[in-house]
């Protein structure tokens, strides 16, 4: 399934992400300000007539791709642990800019124990935010209904080589 930020939303993040339909958590907390909400996608194609009208309104779907001849990483959202034959550099959380703040953010996978500059709290308008699991209805992630994701849960992440 590929998830986002909502279309109605003027932060939050701006790429599309690939996400499991297994998540792995890291934090049962489930405390919901000032984060970025992950909502799922779906595709708007009835109007163009290009493919199928049945594809219309219907969640979209994404597809890694691997080739051996050159070397890979890549940050799975939604877990914290990497595929078989994989190495893991690190895992966290999803972050992104808080949903309703001005600018969007891409969505980046921070160290469960992130590095920072000490003494910088001076509070000038934090970007980084929690990306929480949407539960909530329209536009919600389509596997809480089986209860994979749990609503205001924080997503967890893993960066992986090979």
């Amino acid at each position: 399934m590929i998830g986002s930020s909502s279309y109605q939303t003027t932060g939050g993040g701006v790429d599309f992400l690939c996400l499991p339909k297994d998540p792995e958590w890291l934090s049962t907390s489930t405390s919901a300000s000032w984060v970025s909400w992950m909502h799922s996608v779906e595709y708007e194609t009835e109007r163009y007539g290009i493919v199928s009208s049945s594809v219309d309104d219907e969640r979209a779907v994404c597809a890694r791709c691997y080739t051996q001849s050159r070397p890979a990483v890549m940050m799975i959202p939604g877990h914290y642990t990497c595929p078989t034959y994989w190495t893991r550099e690190y895992y966290g959380y999803l972050m992104a800019g808080e949903d309703g703040q001005v600018h969007p953010t891409n969505y980046i996978c921070v160290y469960v124990s992130p590095s920072y500059y000490p003494l910088s709290d001076t509070n000038d308008g934090g970007r980084l935010h929690f990306v929480i699991a949407d539960c909530s209805g329209g536009g919600s992630i389509e596997e809480c209904s089986s209860g994979e994701y749990v609503h205001g849960r924080a997503i967890t992440c893993v960066v992986c080589t090979r």
